[in-house]
């Protein structure tokens, strides 16, 4: 009977050392605050006439982007049932 009663105790420290071992390893939550990410937004607006085939316009977006600047929205504004105007919205981060 002592023998069982050893067996156990020993069965039962083994699986709090794991059971600590194992809590000691999981990462810890940060409880500090999260900041929001703020952010810088730009729009870009063009000509309704020359927006698809204008390689002036591709090359303000393409240095845009090279600059941090993130192509979220494009725009078309019409007026009289035409596109008078397309704008083109970037984000990125403050």
């Amino acid at each position: 009977m002592k023998n069982h009663v050893t067996i156990y105790i020993a069965a039962a420290s083994v699986a709090l050392f794991v059971a600590a071992s194992i809590r000691a390893q999981s990462p810890k939550s940060d409880s500090s605050p999260k900041v929001p990410q703020a952010w810088q937004h730009l729009a870009l607006e063009n000509d309704g006439k020359s927006v698809t085939s204008s390689p002036d316009l591709a090359r303000k977006i393409n240095s845009l982007g090279d600059e941090g600047w993130q192509l979220v929205d494009v725009e078309a504004i019409t007026e009289a049932g035409t596109t008078a105007k397309i704008v083109f919205f970037f984000k990125r981060p403050k």
